[in-house]
């Protein structure tokens, strides 16, 4: 099968067996770049082998049931105005460190809707187009990841800055062992290391010439000490790229910005100056001051 039979299939797989989630796909194609469909195809099957196989009828799957669950906590969110969970020790007992969740349904699945969700996909687009030019004129050296979760944003700054070594950190297991697995699959392995534990208690020798810590923010009880520390493994000249999801409701999701303005404020609190912001929307416009959002900003020290 060519591509475009390929992406027939997977649309097709979804309607069939999936039919309440099979509609994303047609609208993702009113909404992506002419490259979409192609990079859908190309790089999943990179990470969850052919289009007819199990591992990627698996990998849809988990789509579906990341999908359910974020409907069913904006659900929440939209009816009561407060996410479900405020506990991270609650989070990670119960999520992080379970293997079932995380890698039959959270990382893959998390991972497929940045292909799937429009608004995932024009954030990846525009961090590529927009933020790694620029991040890419002052040649970093070392690439620090704090929360690499599905790694797809440690792929796209990998793949994009060839020359760079970077190092990511997770508290999950399974975060690191998935983002393993895609570092293997794309090609970066011997580039990039994952590790298991706190960055800020053991943070690296030498400070990040980058820092990438991509919709982290809403997963803690205290964010802007999370900020703080960022911005202390910060070299003077070097950029941070800092994202949030906004109004935006997960099983995980904890702390509530209610507005760009906050995450924008808190940023600023923490000892960051602005000089890129990029934002995009859910296609859920249903409560429009409570549509979910990615807002992310390109940092330099204030």
């Amino acid at each position: 099968m060519n591509t475009q039979e390929k992406y027939q299939f997977i649309k097709t797989r979804l309607q069939v067996k999936y039919p309440f989630f099979a509609g994303i796909l047609t609208k993702g194609e009113q909404a992506m770049d002419a490259q979409w469909c192609e990079e859908l195809v190309v790089d999943l099957e990179k990470l969850f082998g052919d289009v007819q196989g199990e591992e990627f009828d698996k990998a849809l799957g988990g789509y579906v049931e990341f999908s359910i669950d974020a409907a069913k906590n904006q659900e929440f969110f939209l009816k009561r105005g407060r996410y479900k969970t405020a506990n991270f020790s609650e989070v990670k007992r119960n999520l992080y460190d379970n293997a079932g969740h995380m890698l039959g349904n959270y990382l893959p699945g998390m991972f497929v809707s940045h292909y799937f969700w429009p608004h995932h996909y024009r954030m990846g687009s525009r961090y590529r187009r927009e933020i790694i030019p620029m991040v890419r004129e002052r040649s970093p050296r070392l690439f620090v990841e704090v929360g690499t979760g599905s790694a797809m944003y440690t792929l796209l700054t990998m793949v994009s800055l060839p020359n760079v070594r970077g190092i990511g950190y997770d508290v999950s297991p399974y975060s690191v062992s998935f983002g393993r697995r895609v570092a293997a699959a794309f090609g970066f392995a011997d580039r990039f290391k994952f590790v298991k534990q706190d960055a800020f208690a053991n943070p690296p020798g030498d400070k990040a010439g980058y820092i990438v810590s991509q919709e982290v923010l809403e997963h803690l009880e205290d964010p802007l000490t999370f900020c703080k520390n960022l911005c202390g493994i910060l070299k003077d000249d070097g950029y941070a790229y800092i994202t949030a999801a906004i109004t935006a409701a997960h099983s995980d999701h904890i702390y509530l910005f209610n507005n760009p303005e906050e995450l924008k404020l808190m940023l600023e609190t923490a000892g960051f100056k602005s000089v890129r912001y990029i934002e995009e929307s859910s296609i859920d416009t249903r409560v429009p001051d409570k549509t979910p959002r990615i807002c992310g900003h390109l940092l330099v020290k204030a």
